[in-house]
């Protein structure tokens, strides 16, 4: 069955990381039907460089001003309602994606109508460098028996690796204002799709994520108290998810992973 393929690209004042962004996606083996690319109120170059791409179809607005995670949830629920494809791919405008990236997921969707989510391992991208190849997913397992044996939901890679159905991501979005606003949209829309249908992790590094020293996520987590502060509201938004679902919830309290960062963050704090 014939899928059509966007990838939503969210951007703020990543102008010196765009093009590398945009050149991946025009270098693909096979191309998406759509780039939707959403522009926060840059002050940069941003929109000077995507319109160079005439493939790119270009939104943007005045800043929305909110957290980081609310500012890219707002990017993301706007570029989705202007999409059209049966597959959406995210990427970070300062990560970009291998040649084989939409070859591969397109024909993992078109082969499965159950797939509702798929991610995939990534390349650490810093200073022009891969440093190494990263993959927190498990395979071979449903993830509703992975969290009930581990207590635990952390088992996903940075939205830059992940492509969902349609269908699902109807289901997700858009994201509202909460007061959960450490949890970003990436832990919003995959944590759950092992309720909604079929997922699957792949092997393949597919996507460079870029670590630069201003990423909105790794600030967040500058310290292991920090760090602990967003698991426990990562966990806390699931169960208040989970819950409204009428499905257990994960008592990630009693989880090991969950006592690994309580004990960095209690006695060894500094990063």
């Amino acid at each position: 069955m014939f899928m059509k393929v966007s990838v939503l690209i969210n951007n703020y004042n990543y102008g010196r990381y765009l093009k590398e962004c945009l050149d991946s996606l025009e270098a693909q083996s096979v191309k998406a039907d759509e780039v939707i690319l959403y522009d926060d109120g840059s002050s940069d170059d941003s929109i000077e460089i995507a319109s160079k791409y005439s493939f790119v179809k270009i939104i943007s607005n005045t800043n929305f001003g909110e957290k980081p995670a609310f500012n890219q949830a707002n990017a993301i629920n706007i570029s989705f309602k202007e999409s059209t494809g049966d597959i959406i791919c995210l990427l970070d405008s300062d990560d970009f994606f291998d040649k084989d990236k939409i070859k591969t997921v397109k024909e993992e969707f078109e082969r499965n109508n159950n797939l509702v989510f798929l991610q995939h391992a990534y390349n650490e991208y810093i200073d022009g460098k891969i440093t190494r190849i990263v993959d927190y997913s498990v395979k071979n397992i449903d993830y509703k028996t992975l969290y009930r044996k581990k207590n635990y939901t952390a088992f996903f890679n940075p939205t830059s690796t992940m492509s969902f159905s349609r269908g699902y991501l109807s289901k997700m979005l858009p994201i509202v204002k909460d007061n959960f606003w450490r949890v970003w949209p990436d832990v919003r829309v995959s944590r759950l799709s092992p309720y909604y249908g079929e997922t699957k992790s792949l092997p393949n590094p597919l996507t460079y994520y870029r670590r630069h020293g201003n990423n909105d996520s790794g600030i967040m987590n500058k310290n292991h108290k920090n760090t602990l502060l967003n698991q426990i509201d990562h966990h806390e938004y699931i169960n208040t998810m989970l819950d409204k679902m009428k499905r257990e919830k994960i008592n990630y309290r009693k989880s090991f992973s969950f006592f690994k960062f309580w004990i960095k963050a209690s006695f060894f704090n500094k990063m």
